[in-house]
């Protein structure tokens, strides 16, 4: 399974349109207007959104900076 992370390059991959999603992972303790868009856009299309730990993003991303969304 391959994981994009980040707020920049999930948004751009959410507006491709051309990479199918399982579903974003939203880290359950932010609340900021950045993640709120990328939660709409989501819906917006169709995808799942999951409310997740940070540690569990943190796995997923590799300890990579993910800024709460993979």
């Amino acid at each position: 399974m391959h994981f994009i992370y980040g707020i920049n390059a999930v948004t751009e991959a959410l507006k491709a349109r051309g990479r199918a999603f399982e579903w974003v992972g939203v880290a359950k303790d932010r609340h900021d207007l950045r993640l709120q868009r990328v939660v709409e856009e989501s819906r917006r299309n169709g995808i799942a959104v999951r409310f997740v730990p940070r540690n569990e993003l943190d796995r997923m991303a590799g300890n990579n900076a993910h800024q709460g969304v993979v």
